[in-house]
């Protein structure tokens, strides 16, 4: 099976949050760990796990894409491009790449915990696709969980 991917250099990845981190209210570079003193315990936005990420290793879990998710979609609609301005065109089609990204993912996580679930109850009425990641939000849970899986 083919999966989506998404891709950065070291600096387009540092521009697409940066992009991310305006687009929350508050600049990358005063951030601990990008040069600054905030802590990230006093930013409040879904996105943490994306930007306080490092640059070269590590991944997300599939609770925090779907967490992400939602806000991540506010971001293409409320920042959607406008005619002539490539770089933001560029972020926007960036941050499209990248839901596509956590969607796979996310789709990928519920079949197989539904394929687990089947396993350790054959019936079938015990276990859901909710249950499956506590941190989904209700209107993905409801997306997700009308997905049928064969």
């Amino acid at each position: 099976m083919n999966s989506p991917d998404v891709s950065w250099s070291y600096t387009g990845f540092h521009m697409f949050r940066q992009w991310l981190a305006v687009a929350e209210g508050f600049t990358l570079g005063e951030m601990r760990g990008f040069g600054g003193d905030r802590e990230w315990s006093s930013v409040s936005t879904a996105l943490t796990p994306l930007l306080d990420h490092p640059d070269d290793d590590g991944s997300l879990t599939a609770a925090q894409c779907a967490a992400m998710l939602p806000r991540l979609e506010a971001i293409i609609d409320q920042l959607g491009p406008e005619e002539g301005d490539l770089v933001l065109q560029r972020r926007v089609d960036d941050a499209r790449e990248l839901v596509t990204v956590m969607k796979h993912c996310l789709v990928r996580a519920l079949i197989s915990s539904s394929a687990d679930c089947r396993k350790r109850f054959p019936g079938g009425d015990t276990c859901s696709y909710g249950t499956a990641l506590p941190a989904v939000s209700p209107s993905l849970e409801r997306r997700f969980s009308q997905a049928r899986v064969t």
